[in-house]
């Protein structure tokens, strides 16, 4: 047996209420150990004087006293206004916040089997997320045939090529400007 069980089960074996085994652990460890003595000596002198004190008996106007004193203390409206709906509503109240809870739960079950995002068919949604194809512009046109143009480039005297696309490829214009750029020697003032 150790202190700290021993400090717990004091008040229980100087009153008789554990069983043999424990009573005989609890005595033999206060034979060895002074300050749970000590303990068990101030608990036994508490008890002793709560024994001797003598039972009091209230005034006989007390109670009507008690009562004078809460009418006097003014009630909150919030709180009357509370009182006096659970009077009314009380009993009604009751099967209302039964079928709130059985549709709370009807409800969480019902998540269960809603049909997942993989399984939406939103045609809205798919018609959004089509690429969508603007009408072509002169300048488009125009465009792609300076595209062509250099993808087939026409020799000019003195230059390394005709036209030389600087950004852009056939295949992913679309909507975007290319820049095309003479690029010859003459064009830099070198003959």
């Amino acid at each position: 047996m150790n202190c700290g069980r021993t400090s717990r089960l004091i008040s229980a074996y100087l009153d008789g209420e554990l069983p043999g085994s424990e009573m005989l652990a609890i005595r033999e460890h206060l034979r060895s150990c002074q300050r749970c003595s000590a303990e068990m000596e101030d608990i036994r002198q508490v008890k002793a004087a709560m024994a001797r004190l003598t039972p009091v008996r209230p005034a006989a106007d007390l109670e009507a006293r008690l009562l004078a004193a809460v009418a006097q203390v003014e009630t909150p409206a919030t709180v009357r206004f509370g009182a006096w709906l659970m009077e009314r509503l009380g009993g009604h109240l009751q099967p209302a916040a039964a079928a709130v809870g059985v549709c709370a739960v009807l409800l969480a079950i019902s998540v269960g089997h809603l049909p997942q995002a993989d399984h939406w068919q939103d045609p809205v949604a798919e018609r959004i997320t089509q690429t969508v194809k603007l009408p072509e512009t002169p300048q488009d046109r125009a465009i792609e045939k300076l595209i062509s143009a250099s993808a087939n480039p026409v020799e000019l005297p003195g230059a390394r090529s005709a036209i030389e696309p600087v950004f852009a490829s056939p295949a992913s214009i679309s909507m975007t400007s290319a820049i095309l750029v003479p690029v010859s020697d003459s064009a830099f003032g070198a003959r």
